[in-house]
């Protein structure tokens, strides 16, 4: 969706959107003292995130929030 210059106004298709989603049901406690966050898991793809898909996500997140596609931010 994104590739097609739509935007997510919900929250959806985003990564952002889908993490922000899924941590918004965890308690507030959970992310407290841990190394990361959250665990990343790709659908239809395997692996243990050992630092790269986290590292990914985060970067993706990022681009996510310095584009068009979110629309959270004026640009100035």
């Amino acid at each position: 969706m994104r590739n097609k210059g739509k935007v997510d106004t919900s929250g959806v298709f985003s990564v952002f959107g889908q993490l922000c989603q899924k941590l918004n049901r965890e308690p507030n406690r959970s992310m407290r003292d841990r190394e990361r966050v959250f665990k990343v898991e790709f659908v239809g793809e395997g692996g243990i995130d050992a630092g790269g898909p986290y590292n990914e996500v985060i970067s993706t997140i990022c681009e996510e929030l310095q584009s068009k596609f979110l629309p959270l931010f004026v640009p100035t």
